[in-house]
């Protein structure tokens, strides 16, 4: 029985550090209706402070003055807006504690333990390359020992690898996304009767739906131009689809997971760079060649759905999604030579005609 969650730093990062109209406020609301204790410790609260002030930098600092007085005639925008939006961010976070939504877990651990878990390299440590990673090893002892000196089940959410080795090591629970922790928590108060029972027939609907419903748009960008495209689909598959909520009397669900596209995508012909030159005086490429690119694609989105139980003997249901246009962003001369169905070159006089090479399959 799940008796507290911890929330890891990359879970608010997930949400861009917004605590409406997503998952992340959905758990922490259904928490705070079941009286069950939602944890930060002081590592991951220096760690989101130190996160929101680094993303606000990395999305400010291109805004020139001189851009300022252009935005500022359709948005309340003007100078000074990194420091505005940096205390935004970090009132809205610190709110979440006044309110009660959050608590902080002690920092409390076995100092020994720490030093031979760097030793012996064990997770978190050298998990993915990484072989420093003295505050998850903190943070992870302090979950572990307030669990065990408390005798309470802490569900860890976290999509960290060394993170989730250590979890399974020390059979803590552990999923990667709010949404995860929210269909275990609606599972274990009984709150998913219709979600258990239509799940095969949702997962199905939703594949339906992306198949014909949602609008992709394809392209890619050239070193000087928008490069159109058009695709197929060739396969969706549903994983990780979890309960966000579920209301038996309306019989409505709303449910998120992720979405795995595989598209075949033709691109128009592009300029062959490699064939070219550039002409460093006039700051211009002069292109003697093109390419046209035929290649697979993997997307994965996540998604948010509504399910709508419209028959119940028949099972027939309505889906809705969240999005209904996706933007698929692709670098031409970046795709994997194993991605590669097949490429034409053409020549510049006559690229919509004339081949310079065969076709190439791979």
């Amino acid at each position: 029985m799940i008796h507290s969650v911890f929330l890891d730093t990359n879970v608010f990062e997930s949400a861009k550090f917004k605590y409406t109209g997503n998952n992340l406020e959905s758990l922490l609301s259904f928490c705070c209706e079941h009286n069950i204790p939602v944890y930060v410790d002081k590592v991951v609260y220096g760690e989101i402070k130190n996160r929101i002030a680094l993303k606000v930098h990395e999305v400010t600092v291109n805004l020139k003055n001189e851009y300022l007085e252009y935005l500022g005639r359709v948005t309340d925008i003007e100078k000074g807006v990194e420091n505005k939006l940096k205390d935004t961010l970090l009132e809205k976070f610190e709110e979440l504690f006044e309110e009660e939504l959050l608590t902080i877990l002690p920092t409390e651990y076995d100092q020994e333990k720490l030093l031979a878990m760097y030793f012996q390299e064990e997770a978190p440590f050298n998990v993915d390359g990484k072989k420093s990673e003295f505050p998850d090893a903190i943070m992870l002892l302090s979950v572990d020992k307030y669990a065990q000196d408390n005798a309470e089940e802490i569900m860890v959410v976290s999509n960290d690898n060394g993170v989730r080795e250590y979890c399974k090591a020390s059979n803590l629970r552990c999923c990667e996304y709010a949404s995860q922790a929210l269909s275990s928590l609606n599972e274990q108060f009984d709150l998913n009767k219709l979600f258990v029972k239509y799940r095969t027939n949702i997962e199905d609907q939703i594949v339906t739906l992306v198949k014909e419903d949602i609008d992709f748009n394809v392209y890619g960008y050239t070193y000087e131009d928008f490069l159109e495209a058009t695709y197929e689909i060739e396969n969706v598959e549903i994983k990780d689809l979890s309960l966000i909520h579920e209301d038996d009397e309306a019989m409505i669900m709303d449910v998120s997971g992720k979405v795995i596209i595989d598209f075949i995508i033709d691109t128009e012909p592009y300029p062959d760079y490699d064939l070219g030159i550039y002409d460093k005086e006039d700051g211009v490429w002069h292109v003697f060649s093109y390419l046209k690119t035929k290649f697979s694609h993997r997307y994965i989105a996540d998604l948010s759905f509504e399910i709508e139980v419209e028959d119940v003997m028949e099972g027939y249901l309505h889906v809705s999604c969240s999005k209904y246009d996706l933007d698929i962003e692709f670098d031409p001369y970046s795709i994997p030579s194993g991605s590669i169905i097949n490429q034409v070159y053409f020549d510049d006089s006559d690229r919509d005609h004339k081949y310079i090479d065969d076709t190439r399959e791979n």
